[in-house]
């Protein structure tokens, strides 16, 4: 339920030309679906394709947290796939999505790397899959401590920045700095 509000909130940015589709590794196709357990699987695939990301965004900090935990139960398998080039019958995505994943050129020596850092453990992955990472950014704060210390797990160095304070009538402020739940506010 929480992921898809996060889901529709980013369409909405999307759709109104907040943001474009192009500024997201894999694009429409693989940010958004149906059954949010599914859509993991092409937002890891789609990671593991990608070394260049420099940015994790998401509207809250749990949906990144979902999104590592996902990656640390399946790497093996998803990497399998991607070497056969085969989505499993069990994967619940819409042909489109599957389309863009096999469309994805996957790179051998990527993948072995990849290979080598899940097989090392996932205290800092974050960092050592994508070493260009800058920031991880996301709503969280003292009402998601338990998240965010879990989600600091994955992200080791890279910071987090708590991008506003919201509520769901209305966002209330824009966050100060990285690593700072702390916020300036927004009369208006």
């Amino acid at each position: 339920k929480e992921y898809l509000l996060s889901e529709l909130y980013y369409q909405y940015l999307f759709r109104n030309g907040f943001l474009s589709f192009e500024d997201f590794a894999g694009g429409e196709e693989t940010m958004f679906g149906q059954n949010g357990r599914d859509i993991l699987y092409a937002k890891v695939w789609t990671a593991f394709a990608v070394e260049e990301i420099t940015s994790i965004e998401s509207i809250f900090l749990y949906d990144q947290l979902l999104f590592f935990r996902y990656l640390e139960r399946h790497w093996r398998s998803i990497l399998k796939n991607m070497r056969k080039k085969r989505i499993p019958e069990g994967i619940g995505l819409p042909e489109r999505t599957k389309a863009k994943l096999l469309e994805m050129p996957v790179c051998e020596q990527r993948l072995r790397r990849v290979e080598e850092e899940c097989a090392a453990g996932f205290d800092g992955i974050a960092g050592r899959l994508w070493p260009g990472l800058a920031l991880a950014s996301g709503i969280g704060g003292k009402s998601f401590e338990t998240e965010d210390g879990s989600l600091r797990r994955f992200l080791g160095k890279t910071p987090v920045y708590y991008f506003s304070y919201v509520a769901s009538e209305c966002h209330m402020g824009v966050a100060v700095r990285p690593e700072e739940c702390r916020y300036v506010m927004l009369p208006e």
